[in-house]
Formats: structure tokens, sequence, C-alpha cells
């Protein structure tokens, strides 16, 4: 969890803004939800930030932390290193999550799509497939599907070859 908030301390601007102090953390979380709906996914981890360092991290933070990660990975122009650092701290803080509630299916939703972001198929189809064995809504279920034949179009064909001698 350490490298977690390192990783994301590298990519946030130091300063958050003026406002983001005088609000209580109740405030915080509403506000940053609010950003994450709009977009606003660099100022909503700054807005994050400062519950990151709490024990235990409560579970909406770490979620809207996974989901404004994600989305700031997708910002055109960014660095490829910078994209990685978004998705390894929404992978671990989606994983964190699911560490306690395994049956949270938009967390593991989630992850999956990080993973896919991140180009880890195994893992995405893995997470994807859970997913799915839990028979989510016709919608859900449409969208993981195309995602899973993403994962099969882009698939990197392997052949192994091997030969034994008999008697």
């Amino acid at each position: 969890m350490h490298r977690f908030i390192l990783a994301l301390s590298a990519l946030l601007i130091l300063a958050a803004p003026a406002w983001a102090a005088e609000q209580t953390p109740k405030a915080n979380v509403a506000a940053a939800q609010a950003l994450v709906k709009q977009g606003k996914f660099d100022a909503a981890l700054i807005l994050l930030r400062p519950f990151l360092d709490r024990r235990p991290v409560p579970g909406d933070v770490l979620f809207l932390v996974g989901i404004a990660s994600i989305g700031a990975s997708q910002k055109p122009g960014l660095p490829e290193k910078a994209r990685e650092k978004f998705l390894d701290a929404a992978i671990t803080a989606l994983r964190s999550m699911l560490v306690g509630r395994p049956e949270l299916v938009r967390v593991r939703l989630e992850l999956a799509r990080a993973f896919f972001l991140k180009g880890e198929d195994s893992l995405a189809r893995r997470h994807f497939e859970h997913v799915l064995a839990g028979k989510p809504p016709a919608g859900v279920a449409l969208n993981v599907q195309r995602f899973l034949n993403q994962i099969r179009a882009r698939k990197r064909w392997t052949l192994r070859v091997g030969a034994a001698l008999a008697p």
C-alpha cells in the first residue's frame, strides 16, 4: 500500500486547490465523486490523496481512486510510464477492496478493465469471466463480451513444439 501511495503522489500536482483544505472529509469525497463524473480525474485524485494515509482506507475512497486513476490513465498525450503508474494505482486500490469483499461485482469489473487497459489480458479475462459467472444484467454481460472479444482479437499467437523418442 505504501508503494501505491508513493506512485499516486508522484503523479499528482503537489498543491491541492485552496478550497480543498476548507472542506470536511465527507465533503471532499463527495466533491471527488462529482469531479470523477465530470471527467476531472486529476482533481479528484488530489482531493482523495489525504485519505490514503488513513488506516484502513475507506472503501468508497479506494473505489474512487481506482476509477479516477483509470480515467487519468486515458488522458491523451500521457507518457507511457505515467499511464502505467495510474493503472498500477487503480489495480492496487481495487484489489485492496476485493480482498475483504470479493463479491463486489462492480469493483471486479473495474479491476478487469484496468488489467485490460494495461495489456494484462490473462488477468483481465479471468476477472471478466468471474463477472460473467455471476450472471450480471444483460447490458453488463454484453459489455464484458466486447472486452473478451477484444482480448481474443489481440491475442499473441505462440507455438510450442516438442519431440519425444519412444523405443
